[in-house]
């Protein structure tokens, strides 16, 4: 992010950025960052088993169209993103297509949200108890939640699915990661909500990568992520 402002929003008469400390989007900015669906990622070709000739076309003077794609949501199950469901992508990921237009980040830890503010992604943080309830948050705010690596210091006692059901609204999605060690601690309360009629499950991927690094996890210890939709 701070590298890519030094060439993109650097303000008029500016001659670098102040990565360190308070580096995000300007207000006046005038170049805008989004996500987009694999099809419409100009260099993904270089370095994927796939074809597009966007970047080409940009090289040779014409206008190309970023907007994501349901198309190109699909067509990530060709290179390893699929998840247990071939419909995952046109019903979950769909979120994607309209990209992210506001954001809210929520930890216990003052001195992350400060962290996560200064990237200019969020809209807004506060300050949450993922234990508990979820004060300051409103029933059904969110059209989709997630929650990454959060799981393995909570307990399936606690309130963190319960709540992560409330604050998205019907309809809406709740994706989270859970570390495959812990898997089966949570599926009786994953199971319990579904039975309730809170949300249904849409798929699961695979387990990839956590620490690979780390000799404590390696090959042993992998990640899955969960999708759920509302009811």
């Amino acid at each position: 992010m701070c590298g890519l402002r030094q060439s993109l929003w650097r303000l008029p008469e500016e001659e670098v950025g102040d990565p360190s400390a308070t580096d995000r989007l300007p207000e006046a900015g005038t170049t805008k960052l989004t996500w987009t669906s694999t099809d419409k990622m100009l260099a993904d070709p270089l370095t994927k088993g796939m074809k597009h000739d966007g970047l080409k076309r940009l090289m040779d003077g014409f206008e190309v169209d970023m907007s994501p794609t349901l198309d190109g949501l699909r067509a990530k199950k060709e290179y390893g993103c699929e998840m247990e469901h071939v419909d995952l992508a046109e019903s979950s990921l769909h979120a994607v297509d309209a990209a992210v237009a506001d954001a809210t980040g929520i930890d216990i830890s003052p001195e992350m949200l400060s962290k996560a503010m200064r990237s200019g992604f969020y809209s807004c943080c506060k300050v949450v108890d993922l234990k508990k309830r979820f004060e300051g948050l409103e029933d059904e705010a969110f059209d989709l939640t997630l929650c990454l690596g959060t799981l393995t210091y909570m307990s399936p006692e606690d309130m963190t699915l319960t709540e992560l059901c409330r604050v998205t609204k019907k309809g809406g999605y709740v994706v989270f990661s859970m570390r495959t060690d812990l898997c089966e601690k949570w599926e009786a309360a994953q199971a319990a909500l579904e039975q309730k009629g809170v949300w249904t499950h849409l798929g699961t991927s695979e387990g990839f990568d956590y620490l690979p690094a780390n000799p404590e996890y390696g090959n042993t210890i992998l990640v899955k992520v969960y999708v759920y939709q509302v009811a």
